[in-house]
Formats: C-alpha cells, sequence, structure tokens
C-alpha cells in the first residue's frame, strides 16, 4: 500500500498518520521529519538541504522530490509507504510520481482529511504547548486549569508562530490554492477518498480505515490498476482546470468567450444561471461568513484578557504609590520626632538607631491598616474605572491618570487625619 494523507493544517493528519504507518506496518514519511533525519545524519542531500536552510533558503522541489524517493526506495518501504503533507501541488505531485514508477514504487491512493474552517481556527488560534514537556492544549476545547501554565508540570505555555492568527489564514491560503487542485486532480482520476476529520481521533481512524478497505475492493493496491490511472496526470489536470473554470464562470468571476460586457444576451445568461450563482454564492458566503465569526471570537478573547492586564496593572502602579506616599509621610514625621528626642538625649549612632526602629514599627502598623482599608476601596473603584474606560476604547494614559487621582486623594486625606 503506497498512500498519500493529506489535509489542510489542523486537520489532525499526523495522529492518522501514525496510527495508520503502526497498524499496516509500512513506514510514515513527513517531508519536515525527513529532512531533519537526513541533516543529522550528514548524508549528501541532507547537507544540501541543511545549507539551503543555513542561508534562509527554501529547499527546492528537485531536492525535497530527491529526498522523498530516496527514502521510499529502502528495504523498510518494499511493502509500502505513507506519504503526509506531500506533494503540496499538482506539479510535485507529477514529478514524484514519475521518479517513482520508473522503480515500479508509484502512488497507489489518497486519503484526504476535511476539517471546515471554524473547526480549523479554533484548533490552531487556541492551542498552546508547554515548554518542558511538550504537552498540548487548546484554550476552546481543552483548556489549561491555570492560564499559560502546564497541568502536568507547571511549565510555561507557547502559542507558537505559526498558529496565530494571521499565520493561521495565510496557511490555509496557500493550502486553498495549491493543494486542493491536486487533490481535484486525485478525485478526478478515483484514487483519493475524502475523510471528515471531526469528532474523537478514534472515530476519524475508523473511518479511515473502513476507506481503505474499500479501496482495496475497488482494485486500487494492485500495481497495473493505479499505473495506468496515474498515466493521465495530465489529461485529468486539463479537466480539472476546465471544471474549475466552469464553476468561476458560473459564479461570475469570468466571462464567456462570446460574452460582452453591455450585451443584450447578458440578462438571458444570467437568468439561466441564477441556480448556479445561488449555490455557488452560498457557499462563498458561508466560508466569509465563518471567518468573520471566528475573527470576532478571536478578537472578543484577547479583548478580555488585555483589558484584564491593563486593570491588574494599574491597580498594582496605584497601590505602591500609595504605600510609598503613606510611608514616606509617616517616616518623616516620626524622624522629626525622633530627632528632637535624640538632640536632648543621645548622640548621633543612637539617634540613626532609634529613628529606623521608629520608623519600621510606625510604618508597619499604620501602612498596614490605612493601605489595607485605603487600597481595598480604591482598587475597587478603580477596576471599575478601568473596565469603563477601555469599554470605551480610550488609551492607557487616561486609565492611569483616573486612577492617580483617585487615589491620591483619598490616601492622603486619610493619612492626614491619622497622622494628626
Amino acid at each position: 500500500m503506497r498512500l498519500l494523507l493529506l489535509g489542510p493544517p489542523g486537520s489532525g493528519k499526523t495522529i492518522q498518520a501514525k496510527r495508520i504507518a503502526k497498524r499496516s506496518g509500512i513506514p510514515h514519511v513527513s517531508v519536515g521529519e525527513l529532512i531533519r533525519t537526513e541533516a543529522e545524519a550528514d548524508t549528501e542531500l541532507g547537507r544540501k538541504a541543511k545549507l539551503a536552510i543555513g542561508v534562509g533558503q527554501l529547499v527546492t522541489d528537485e531536492l525535497i522530490c530527491s529526498l522523498v524517493v530516496d527514502r521510499v526506495s529502502r528495504k523498510d518501504a518494499n511493502k509500502g509507504f505513507l506519504l503526509e503533507g506531500y506533494p503540496r501541488n499538482v506539479g510535485q505531485l507529477q514529478a514524484l510520481n514519475q521518479l517513482l514508477s520508473k522503480s515500479g514504487r508509484s502512488i497507489q491512493a489518497g486519503i484526504i482529511v476535511d476539517v471546515d474552517l471554524e473547526v480549523l481556527m479554533r484548533r490552531l488560534t487556541g492551542r498552546r504547548i508547554c515548554r518542558s514537556c511538550g504537552t498540548e492544549y487548546n484554550f476552546f476545547d481543552n483548556p489549561p486549569r491555570m492560564d499559560d501554565r502546564c497541568d502536568e508540570c507547571g511549565g510555561s505555555l507557547k502559542h507558537r508562530a505559526d498558529d496565530r492568527e494571521a499565520t493561521v489564514h495565510s496557511r490555509l491560503r496557500v493550502y486553498e490554492s495549491q493543494i486542493l487542485p491536486m487533490i481535484d486532480l486525485l478525485k478526478e482520476l478515483e484514487i483519493a477518498d475524502v475523510i471528515q476529520g471531526v469528532g474523537a481521533p478514534e472515530d476519524v481512524a475508523t473511518a479511515i480505515k473502513v476507506a481503505l478497505e474499500q479501496m482495496k475492493k475497488r482494485g486500487l493496491f494492485k500495481q497495473q490498476s493505479t499505473q495506468g490511472r496515474l498515466a493521465h496526470v495530465a489529461t485529468a489536470a486539463n479537466r480539472v482546470a476546465a471544471k474549475a473554470k466552469a464553476k468561476k464562470r458560473a459564479a461570475g468571476k469570468i466571462n464567456r468567450p462570446d460574452q460582452e460586457l453591455g450585451s443584450d444576451n447578458e440578462s438571458a445568461s444570467s437568468a439561466a444561471e441564477a441556480p448556479a450563482q445561488a449555490n455557488v454564492s452560498n457557499k462563498s458566503v458561508g466560508k466569509k461568513v465563518s471567518k468573520k465569526a471566528v475573527k470576532k471570537a478571536v478578537k472578543k478573547v484577547a479583548k478580555k484578557k488585555t483589558s484584564n492586564k491593563v486593570v491588574k496593572k494599574v491597580v498594582k502602579k496605584v497601590v505602591k504609590k500609595v504605600v510609598k506616599k503613606v510611608a514616606k509621610k509617616v517616616a518623616k514625621k516620626v524622624v522629626k520626632v525622633a530627632k528632637k528626642v535624640a538632640k536632648k538625649k543621645t548622640s548621633n549612632k543612637v539617634v540613626k538607631k532609634v529613628v529606623k526602629k521608629v520608623v519600621k514599627k510606625v510604618v508597619k502598623k499604620v501602612a498596614k491598616k490605612v493601605v489595607k482599608k485605603v487600597v481595598k476601596k480604591v482598587a475597587k473603584k478603580v477596576v471599575k474605572v478601568a473596565k469603563k474606560v477601555a469599554k470605551k476604547k480610550t488609551s492607557n494614559k487616561v486609565v492611569k491618570k483616573t486612577a492617580k487621582k483617585v487615589v491620591a486623594k483619598k490616601a492622603s486625606k486619610k493619612v492626614i487625619k491619622k497622622a494628626a
């Protein structure tokens, strides 16, 4: 069994690839891991890949194709192999299959793990990984008990650069523009089945197992049958391109050859194409709406977290300043009293000791009582003010100024009364 396993980022294809490979007794080949392994082993192809990466260049299609062909030509791949996430476009598929067919190891079938856009966004943008033990969490589906801390080892959690919202959108665009046309080609050749990747990993694995059994019954894992189909890749690619063009034309994105802007035939043709447009537009609107919904959800979560952080920072700064002011005022008064007593009775050294002891005692007693009461009352008001300010989209500077004024006035009044 020589199999391709494809799917968008976040579809869970890596987990399924490992399960299939283990169950079938064939090697699981992932291009990323393959490049790292070859570079560490210091092979000729590995050195070339390492050199390209070292100077900040992308590894060429030719080099990747050579690495893959070399890997699947080894003895452990005699019974078959599973390629995960590669090839990534029609050109790579044609080049790889030409090289593999020379050794009688051409690709026989493909499994596509399909997942809705909204689910993919939740899986990827919500993913967090422990820096210490590598445990994965998801803030939407499987959140840790404490924010940014691992439940297993207490290590800090990281948000990968690849999982940030802007990066996820660009990764999905690459998938739609490059990998989807190749998947359409595999479907056209009738050598690929689509599996829904939503649900428990065990359920998805069962669905893949059933699909592979059906493929076996259809004779896809027989050498002659598959080679005959893949020999017509170019013809199938043309058919796929023609279908894609027809879809765009139906959606009104491309004019027909006999159609000109402003012609009398335009209204008649648009009326005839109305049902097709409705179907296509519904799909595109669905995708746009889901994208907007996901963006809003992500933005809301981000706003809540940032507003809470702003409030906490403001409260901390206010509390620190109140403590400092109270301590300074109390200390000054105590120092004056201590100096007067010291002049009459003791030397400078004794004065310093007395001052230190008195200051510490008075500051501790007064500061604890006064600051606790003031901070509790003021902190509550500051939190309320900060939240209102955050909702109105004002800057952090306004929050800080209002917090300072409220705290300074109330704290100073109470301290002066008690000190007096």
